[in-house]
């Protein structure tokens, strides 16, 4: 079967629609009101002085940056878990004939948590065994040419490995497979064949919303700025919050609608009931 683009889009907005409502509180509470959190709480680095225009110190932008990652670890933790219970309570949602309460979806969110984290730490060795490893090797050797190469090799590996595991977390959300391995296996096996076409819907789109994002930005900046740099910072926070929220919501309705698209839709492949 091949993967039709405009198909998922189509089918991935029509299954954000029919579950608005119920979408929307989820996403407020796990997406919008963490991320608004953390905008307002991480230092400002533009008036850092290793990060300002002109300083040339990669070593200080380093260290500065390193210093407030020390700082709101536990914030970026924190809002990493609850995303991931806000991802799994969204694909219940949108997945099931009989939709579950808000209640349940977020119980099935944290239910699903360890399996999540779980795909996430398999993930990350897998990027790290195809790129991070060659690289590494690559960079003693100091040749500037074999670093070029293998990281070029290894910039399309860890897209072929991102995009075989895409629907990972779908599978746990629609087919309630809380083993990671299999639910990566499985993911693997549905993107077979169609892992290109996958990539470039993922490509495009992020490319459309980073682009819209960025309009955006930096309009409301513009308008904000006049305001003063206490309400532009707490402005920008809340649209950026915003427009990070909506594009989760739309991109985890295309991949539940892709998951569906490419396992057939069929009874044996998707939990129909939620239960």
């Amino acid at each position: 079967m091949k993967f039709d683009m405009s198909r998922a889009w189509d089918d991935g907005i029509a299954m954000l629609r029919r579950n608005t409502n119920m979408v929307t509180i989820i996403a407020g509470v796990f997406f919008f009101l963490p991320y608004l959190v953390l905008m307002l709480m991480t230092p400002d680095m533009s008036q850092n002085p290793a990060m300002q225009p002109g300083a040339n110190d990669p070593d200080a932008m380093m260290n500065a940056m390193m210093a407030v990652y020390r700082e709101i670890w536990w914030l970026i933790l924190l809002m990493a878990l609850l995303q991931g219970v806000g991802t799994l309570a969204i694909y219940a949602l949108i997945s099931h004939s009989n939709r579950p309460t808000v209640g349940e979806a977020i119980g099935f969110g944290f239910k699903g948590l360890l399996p999540f984290l779980g795909i996430g730490l398999l993930q990350s060795l897998a990027l790290m065994l195809v790129a991070g490893i060659p690289l590494g090797i690559a960079a003693a050797t100091g040749s500037i040419l074999l670093i070029s190469l293998v990281g070029l090799t290894a910039v399309v590996l860890v897209i072929y490995v991102y995009t075989k595991f895409s629907l990972s977390v779908a599978v746990i959300g629609m087919e309630k497979q809380f083993n990671p391995v299999k639910a990566m296996g499985r993911s693997w096996a549905l993107t077979k064949g169609n892992s290109l076409r996958l990539w470039l819907f993922y490509f495009l789109l992020f490319l459309a919303f980073g682009v819209l994002s960025a309009v955006v930005a930096m309009v409301v900046g513009l308008v904000l700025s006049l305001a003063g740099p206490e309400v532009a910072l707490f402005g920008n926070g809340l649209v950026s919050s915003l427009i990070n929220t909506v594009f989760v919501c739309v991109f985890l309705s295309v991949v539940a609608a892709a998951y569906r698209q490419l396992s057939g839709g069929t009874p044996d492949s998707i939990s129909e009931t939620f239960d």
